[in-house]
């Protein structure tokens, strides 16, 4: 039986040790054919279509078979068409339990009903288990088959590598699960996990995947797939508590995965416009405004400049909430007038890609500001003005480049339709 699965203890054994992982009734696809296997996992999923909940009820072979299927993924029997089977069984399950939750909790429970939903919570975790595993299996290139040769027609032609028939290209499928999490964080899980560890070990099991398929670059590269991992990292962050969790993960992903600037702001755009969360992003930069990096760290401040760059082209107006704090950045070397023990020290805290970053925002401020019919008109340009001084104060930057990025910007404001005599005015009155 499977009466005592326990998801966060599953989870942490899995994690710790993934070859030593228990499953009692565990198959060995290695010393099986691929026929064999085949037809263990065809018992298994005839077992579960009529009734995902068996996975659950039955003896637990059901489980363990697609237990060992993931274990054994690297097996010689373990194939393309066999993991693809299994992830099949795996979505359609989770997504059959998901629909029977989501049907009964749609038009209000009586209360003596209040408790339903719980008959799912176990092979919902259990589903859901299955379904992280798999996607650390799948991006660990679980199912790919060696290319063979093709020779090419026509003279001089090369031959080309193909892809076996029977590889697994788990690319193809992402489009397809990544709505099933979706589904899945649209549960209300407070009817169905009482306490918040509980809460979060099941949301776990579709955000960790989410960003581990943002640490690859080829997966983002696809429009469908980027915005269905921003998709479940919002739903989890708005419904889930996973604010803080994604705060962490956002810095995390700036300061190691350098091709993740642009998407961690484009996230946090999202999040902020279509689900009504700018808390997230204000909380980012502010610990991005307290950033400092170390003298020979290149790729830190390039990274956070792009976020920053790149998220105040989405949303100007949170941005412009914590431009106090960020203009923190532009302190780090003031001029060539500085005292030189000072700005070797400040050399040392900041970065001029940092500096360039607050300048080419300063610019898409105002922009913005000038673009807006709200607010005071007096205000509005006593914001512009500022933004025009500390402009003309970077025209004393020690570093060339970021002296270059001042003149940049004011061409791209002077290539500015909106208001541009109001501009100029301003401008000279600097």
């Amino acid at each position: 039986m499977t009466d005592d699965f326990n998801l966060q203890e599953e989870l942490l054994s899995l994690t710790s040790e993934p070859a030593l992982y228990h499953i009692p009734n565990e198959l060995d696809p290695s010393s099986l054919s691929e026929s064999q296997l085949d037809f263990h996992l065809s018992s298994a999923i005839e077992s579960v279509v009529s009734d995902p909940g068996s996975i659950f009820h039955s003896t637990g072979i059901t489980f363990d078979v697609f237990r060992s299927i993931l274990k054994h993924a690297d097996a010689p029997s373990v194939g393309g068409a066999v993991l693809t089977k299994t992830l099949d069984a795996i979505v359609s399950s989770l997504g059959q339990h998901t629909n029977a939750v989501l049907i009964m909790t749609s038009g209000g429970l009586a209360e003596e009903d209040v408790d339903a939903p719980m008959v799912h919570k176990a092979p919902l975790e259990m589903w859901a288990f299955l379904l992280q595993w798999f996607v650390v299996v799948a991006e660990r290139g679980a199912g790919r088959s060696s290319s063979t040769e093709v020779p090419a027609k026509g003279k001089g032609a090369k031959k080309k590598p193909t892809k076996s028939n029977s590889a697994f290209v788990w690319s193809d499928h992402l489009p397809f699960v990544l709505p099933a999490m979706h589904r899945a964080l649209r549960l209300p899980t407070s009817r169905i996990w009482r306490t918040t560890s509980e809460r979060e070990t099941f949301v776990s099991c579709f955000v960790k995947p989410a960003y581990q398929v943002c640490e690859s670059e080829t997966h983002l590269k696809s429009q469908e797939v980027r915005l269905g991992v921003y998709k479940i990292i919002c739903l989890a962050v708005k419904f889930h508590g996973h604010a803080f969790g994604a705060q962490t993960s956002i810095l995390q992903n700036l300061t190691y995965f350098e091709h993740l600037s642009e998407p961690m702001a484009e996230l946090l755009a999202i999040l902020e416009k279509e689900f009504d969360y700018p808390q997230l992003a204000e909380e980012v930069l502010r610990d991005v405004a307290g950033k400092s990096f170390a003298h020979n760290d290149a790729k830190g401040p390039r990274s956070f400049s792009r976020f920053l760059v790149r998220f105040a082209e989405l949303s100007p107006r949170v941005v412009m909430k914590q431009m106090a704090l960020l203009l923190a950045h532009l302190d780090s070397e003031v001029s060539a007038h500085t005292n030189s023990s000072i700005r070797l020290m400040l050399m040392f805290v900041k970065a001029h890609p940092m500096r360039m970053a607050i300048i080419e925002i300063i610019g898409l401020l105002i922009k913005d500001i000038s673009a807006s019919d709200e607010g005071d008109e007096e205000q509005k340009k006593k914001q512009i003005k500022r933004y025009f001084e500390l402009l003309m104060e970077r025209y004393l930057d020690l570093n060339s480049w970021v002296r270059s990025k001042v003149l940049t910007t004011w061409i791209k404001l002077c290539e500015c339709v909106i208001h541009i005599t109001q501009l100029t005015e301003e401008a000279e009155g600097v």
